[in-house]
């Protein structure tokens, strides 16, 4: 995307872009539009929020906003997990791209559609001798359940991890793919620990006024290697890039990173 005008962009803008997205979804595929966002309680796609294309720390100011001066790119992402309509998606956005929208108070144009096709289960493999993993998590991150107060949990619990996206891939895995041991989440219970981290909590202030909290830093995990539940272990949490981590994972929160690690 390309700012066409000067102003300020909330860092954590993901609901501002979802908005933006599905108003030109809405005016280009109407149904298309409807079926994603009316979807059940997992919604078939998920959204990183609007980041300059070149890091620059004297852009954020002290408000966490981003200074956006007209020609700065910004990249974002859109990521679905349904083939059909991934392909109706990209026939709404590029029928023409001479379009511009307002995300929060700057108008932005499009610079560059870059489509990707990814096979999670390549990374299967990729995990086999991985038992030290660093989730980062890069916007406001957290979990409805029932236990926590408020039915919120900020800290990034294992259990409660794993937990999330173990639902998350037996919605939208194909039925030809694998899934987990029956026991596997029993085993991420009692085998996975939190060696280290450095997390704290944020406030958002753009989710239809309410300020919306979240957990934002790192946190490192181990455990014992023990195949094939280690490859799991490691593809779940690869796929958590893609599909966002917790709660508001469709408004850009939950945004994560993860990377092994040797001690």
């Amino acid at each position: 995307m390309v700012a066409n005008n000067s102003g300020f962009l909330t860092r954590y803008n993901g609901p501002l872009f979802r908005a933006a997205f599905l108003k030109i979804l809405r005016e280009r595929n109407p149904s298309l539009a409807k079926k994603i966002h009316d979807s059940g309680e997992r919604k078939p796609y998920s959204l990183v929020s609007l980041r300059p294309a070149f890091s620059d720390r004297s852009s954020i100011t002290k408000r966490n906003e981003y200074r956006v001066k007209p020609g700065d790119g910004f990249l974002c992402s859109v990521t679905f997990f349904d083939k059909t309509i991934l392909e109706n998606a990209i026939h709404a956005l590029m029928g023409s791209l001479d379009w511009s929208v307002n995300i929060g108070k700057v108008n932005f144009s499009i610079g560059n559609i870059d489509v990707q096709s990814l096979d999670l289960l390549e990374l299967f493999q990729k995990g086999t001798n991985v038992n030290k993993v660093q989730l980062s998590l890069n916007s406001p991150t957290y979990f409805k359940t029932t236990d926590g107060a408020a039915g919120v949990e900020f800290f990034p619990r294992p259990r409660i991890v794993y937990g999330f996206l173990f639902n998350q891939w037996d919605e939208f895995s194909e039925e030809t793919d694998p899934i987990p041991p029956t026991d596997f989440t029993d085993w991420t219970k009692q085998k996975i620990k939190v060696s280290s981290f450095k997390i704290r909590t944020v406030a958002s202030h753009v989710m239809k006024g309410i300020p919306l909290s979240g957990t934002i830093g790192w946190v490192r995990f181990e455990w014992e290697e023990k195949a094939p539940y280690n490859q799991w272990a490691y593809m779940l949490l690869k796929f958590a890039e893609f599909s966002n981590l917790g709660a508001a994972r469709t408004a850009g929160y939950g945004e994560v990173q993860v990377k092994d690690f040797e001690k």
